[in-house]
């Protein structure tokens, strides 16, 4: 993909922040300077997560975290069972302390079959087959 420069300085749609005219992404949240639908819905989910943690803080007393999802969040949406939708597979928020590298890993989408299951059973799914699709 071609970067877009910009002839003056620019606000990112994700997070806000403005940036220089010379910067491809923002400084702040790392969003490309490209306005792309999904890229940019799925910075603006990460930042509501950076920015929670970064007003909890961490164990370790760092306020500064890594946050990413587990998956390609466009794959994820474009290319489910058949290109439909996902049936047992989860979409996670994994974040980590830059410190000390501690993680949390925060259930984002979970597929309605999935919730199914684990209301009916009262467990989760443990074939490895079965959370593939």
């Amino acid at each position: 993909m071609v970067s877009r420069m910009y002839n003056y300085n620019w606000r990112c749609l994700a997070c806000d922040e403005v940036n220089k005219k010379e910067d491809s992404a923002c400084s702040y949240c790392g969003c490309p300077a490209e306005n792309i639908g999904d890229i940019v819905e799925q910075f603006r989910i990460l930042n509501k997560f950076k920015k929670q943690c970064c007003s909890d803080g961490c164990q370790c007393g760092a306020r500064s975290f890594d946050v990413k999802f587990d998956q390609d969040y466009t794959d994820y949406h474009y290319s489910g069972f058949k290109r439909r939708i996902w049936v047992f597979n989860i979409l996670s928020v994994i974040i980590e302390c830059v410190e000390c590298n501690d993680k949390k890993i925060i259930e984002f989408e979970i597929p309605f079959f999935r919730r199914l299951y684990r209301n009916i059973t009262k467990k989760d799914i443990g074939n490895e087959r079965l959370l593939r699709i």
